[in-house]
């Protein structure tokens, strides 16, 4: 029965975590499953076959168990895709192993539930399917002693894998599967030992129990959290929040790469959430300079209706100034507290930081346009884009060895001596021959070199970025902690070969420049992980992230991604068009956005208001739970203290009660008394199987009850060692029956009425 309970409890946690990946592995989960309930049978099978056998010795068992366990962690490995040659070859494990690490550096920031085409990466997700089913059948089934802890120990481990399976799944319901969970574990902790007629009582309480759950898990998942223990606020201190400095510095990861929640967002698509975009390149980085000329000129003519989105922002870790938005361009911000738009479009608090808990909502054109459209689009573009092709040439001081040494970002300066860009859209800023000199002369020289080799043989802005894109994700690894070089780009590319993705997109934006493109680099934070539970995004201090947005005409900003998929997930690069709710619902403010754009004279619309949320709201069905439960409550409150009244004066008394009780708690836990036993009879019964002090407990009942009124009154103490003696042996089970027997401070369950009929047969015979 135990077994049966095992093989459900696997199975189910097995099917649960393969729901981690897209497409789910559910086939070779379960699988893994069956092979673990039969590597947990193979625990009591070997003790068998040994004594047949004649092999009575201790360790030729030990070596039949240990056997199973690792013939079926092979066959399991084996199952979930691991190659055959590496595995069973011991000379190629360190290759095993040296790719599994591989692919466990993608787990810690990938987007969940995995998505990408990494073999590596799933495989090392999946190890944790076939290691916590194998230890909790080895540590739930190996004979021996303290059982009962370890079969609670095996309980863990696969609740462990069950629950990581729900953290990272996008399943939105649980309600049926948890009941089923509920069955599963009370079968395996208390199945196997419990008796018949008491099987419909456990049944019954098991559904009342699981009913109740039922009813408050269904609104669980849309109400906000009663206990926020992000929110803690300990004797007024506020936790201090996460910052980022967003400017490229290309030097060793510093910043924290935890997994706290910065921000959560609820939107109709998933996407890169900016907050800020770098516009100069100062000669060794990008930097934001401050000097765009406002977010207008970032929407091209004509609007596209379908392209409008919003999203509603939640801060949680995030000292939020500039505020993060989505990838779009910002066109308003709704929020309780004022909110300042810069002139390149950054939208941040006017005042202090937004603190947690604080919301608003983000109305962006956000264009999300199809391959071949933008191949199509025309390689002319407005003249004040001309802008985003310029560069500065690194100066003889300048060095990234000292990150202070580079120029610092000033309000209102974007050109210097140094600076070199496109003479006319279309063209490159070395089609003036004196320009290329100057570049060629330079340290970027072999980066225009490859930026003009890459974009030879392609035939529109699009074949240009996707070329560069392609080769950078192909050639170059990924690293956190690349050296410092004087020039951190040009080392990139060619010296270190591996870098994060500050140096992905800086390399990427400054070759589509050295091509004449519109390019710039957007920092902020990856899509984050989708909460099924609550409809919104995740996003986490490892979701910081910079990306490339490149202009095309008639589109607008669109975002590239060159830092490799196998270490941040596979966002798209072109999310998916809104649903038509949503597309109906910001077609009306489209339309006036953009009759705002010709000036017309008419006011920029506000964005959708966020979505209330009433902290303290309740349905009906909540009114009705919480009434069955403080009534529920009151009774239990109500029966303990009567029944602490009835005991204290049952043992000050002359104790009917507490023998009657004494006699039905002997029967609960499993022994044999006869209705004409004496208490000296069950006072020797208990010194036998519990102890003195045990018994000490009877011996003051029997003194108080037949004694000439001067014995010692029991006290709730002496009642505490007589259940901790008669339950200390016997595992978990009686230690629950024994609280249920004699519970603590007050008279156990239904002994007042039974009291004469019970005091009757715990006194037949005299003392």
């Amino acid at each position: 029965m135990r077994l049966a309970a095992f093989a459900g409890l696997c199975g189910l946690a097995a099917w649960r975590y393969a729901a981690v990946e897209v497409p789910a592995p559910a086939a070779r989960a379960l699988l893994v499953a069956a092979i673990a309930t039969a590597a947990a049978g193979a625990m009591i099978v070997p003790v068998r076959v040994s004594e047949r056998a004649g092999l009575r010795t201790r360790r030729q068992i030990i070596l039949l168990r240990g056997g199973a366990i690792v013939l079926a962690l092979v066959i399991a490995l084996l199952v979930i895709g691991v190659p055959a040659h590496l595995l069973l070859h011991p000379g190629r494990w360190g290759h095993l192993a040296h790719e599994l690490d591989e692919g466990l550096q993608a787990i810690g920031t990938t987007l969940w539930p995995y998505a990408g085409h990494d073999t590596w990466t799933r495989l090392a997700i999946r190890v944790p399917l076939v290691v916590l089913p194998l230890a909790a059948a080895a540590i739930g089934f190996w004979p021996g002693r303290r059982l009962e802890a370890r079969r609670v120990a095996a309980l863990a481990l696969l609740l462990t894998l069950y629950v990581l399976g729900v953290i990272d799944s996008n399943d939105r319901a649980f309600t049926l599967e948890g009941l089923a969970l509920v069955v599963l574990v009370a079968a395996w902790l208390w199945l196997p030992g419990m008796r018949r007629r008491r099987a419909g009582a456990a049944l019954a309480w098991l559904g009342l129990a699981g009913a109740l759950a039922a009813v408050l898990a269904t609104g669980l998942g849309n109400r906000p959290p009663w206990l926020d223990y992000r929110g803690w606020n300990l004797l007024g201190l506020r936790t201090a929040g996460t910052t980022f400095a967003w400017d490229e510095t290309y030097g060793p990861i510093s910043w924290p790469r935890t997994n706290r929640v910065m921000f959560t967002v609820r939107a109709a698509r998933r996407q890169f959430w900016k907050v800020t975009t770098l516009d100069r390149f100062d000669g060794l980085r990008f930097v934001r300079s401050g000097t765009n000329a406002g977010s207008d000129h970032d929407l091209p003519l004509p609007l596209n209706d379908t392209w409008y989105a919003f999203a509603t922002v939640t801060i949680r870790g995030l000292e939020a100034n500039p505020l993060p938005s989505e990838q779009g361009t910002t066109l308003g911000l709704n929020s309780a507290a004022p909110i300042v738009h810069d002139a390149d479009g950054t939208a941040r608090a006017a005042g202090s930081p937004l603190h947690d808990g604080s919301s608003y909502t983000v109305l962006s054109y956000d264009p999300a346009p199809r391959p071949a459209e933008l191949r199509a689009a025309p390689r002319k573009y407005p003249h004040e884009y001309l802008r985003y092709t310029d560069f500065d040439l690194p100066a003889p001081g300048q060095t990234g060895l000292d990150v202070a040494a580079s120029d610092p970002a000033r309000a209102g300066r974007f050109l210097t001596s140094r600076t070199i860009g496109a003479p006319a859209a279309g063209s490159s800023p070395g089609a003036v021959p004196a320009v290329r000199r100057r570049i060629l002369d330079s340290p970027y020289g072999p980066m225009y070199r490859l930026a003009r080799k890459l974009a030879g043989a392609a035939r529109s802005p699009y074949d240009v970025a996707v070329s560069i894109e392609s080769y950078l994700k192909a050639n170059l690894g990924y690293n956190e902690q690349p050296p410092r070089r004087r020039y951190p780009l040009e080392a990139f590319l060619f010296e270190d070969s591996t870098g994060y993705c500050q140096q992905f997109s800086g390399a990427m934006a400054l070759m589509l420049r050295m091509d004449g493109i519109p390019a710039r680099v957007a920092v902020g934070f990856l899509p984050g992980s989708y909460d099924a539970a609550t409809h919104s995004y995740q996003v986490r201090e490892t979701d910081a992230h910079a990306w490339v947005e490149v202009y095309f005409s008639g589109t607008g900003w669109v975002p590239f991604n060159p830092t490799p998929s196998r270490v941040i997930g596979r966002p798209q690069r072109f999310p998916l068009y809104e649903s038509s709710r949503t597309v109906n619902a910001l077609q009306a403010l489209s339309a006036t956005v953009g009759s705002a754009r010709a000036s017309s004279g008419e006011q920029r619309p506000k964005p959708p208001a966020a979505r209330p949320r009433h902290a303290g709201a309740l349905g009906a069905g909540w009114i009705v739970a919480a009434a069955v439960l403080l009534l529920a409550l009151a009774a239990l409150v109500g029966r303990w203290l009567i029944g602490w009244v009835r005991l204290r004066r049952s043992l000050a008394g002359d104790c009917e009660l507490a023998c009657a009780e004494l006699a039905r708690a002997l029967r609960r836990f499993g022994y044999a008394t006869a209705p004409t036993a004496t208490l000296a009879q069950l006072e020797r019964l208990v010194w036998v199987h519990a102890g003195a002090q045990a018994a000490s407990y009877v011996r003051l009942l029997r003194e108080r009850r037949y004694g000439e009124g001067a014995a010692r009154v029991a006290r709730l103490r002496d009642r505490r060692r007589l259940r901790r003696g008669l339950s200390a042996r016997l595992g978990l089970d009686h230690r629950l029956r024994g609280l249920w027997a004699l519970p603590p401070g007050t008279l156990a369950w239904r002994v007042g009425g039974l009291a004469g009929a019970a005091g009757r047969r715990a006194q037949v015979g005299g003392p």
